[in-house]
């Protein structure tokens, strides 16, 4: 069981889903450490390289490691695994329990505890890999528009 908020996280965490709210995005400095950013850039490098070659090599289902995307030559939605014993998995873990763990300096718990509740679903856990020539991201929406949002994504 998580630890309550204290007052002064509870309080950041309100101002940042009023924001949310207003103005449909918000940004949040400093979510993951400089060190965890780093591990986790190159553990989302070697996952990409390794899940390219499944499917190159040895016929896996693309859309099993890779999520579908607009525009996408040059670019890849890397699915990152959790759990199931790749080597990634333990940073990507870890990485998880920075943002949203019980320490007092998670800095996403407070909000998505407000927005969606302690017992919300992840529902995906990916990385957007750009290469050079990659055609810009259009703006678009993940889902259709619904009067309660039911869905949250954070880059």
């Amino acid at each position: 069981m998580l630890p309550a908020l204290t007052a002064e996280q509870g309080a950041l965490a309100y101002a940042q889903a009023e924001r949310l709210e207003a103005e449909g995005c918000i940004r949040i400095n400093g979510v993951l450490s400089k060190e965890m950013a780093a591990k986790v850039r190159e553990a989302v490098l070697r996952e990409r390289q390794m899940s390219t070659e499944k499917v190159v090599h040895f016929g896996a289902n693309r859309n099993d490691l890779f999520g579908d995307l607009l525009l996408a030559p040059n670019r890849d939605d890397i699915l990152l695994p959790l759990s199931g014993g790749g080597e990634n998995a333990p940073i990507f873990a870890e990485a998880l329990q920075q943002m949203f763990g019980p320490q007092s300096n998670a800095t996403l718990r407070g909000l998505y505890e407000i927005i969606v509740g302690r017992e919300a679903t992840l529902y995906e856990f990916a990385s957007l890999a750009s290469d050079p020539g990659a055609a810009q991201q259009t703006i678009h929406s993940d889902m259709p528009w619904e009067e309660q949002c039911v869905l949250y994504t954070a880059f």
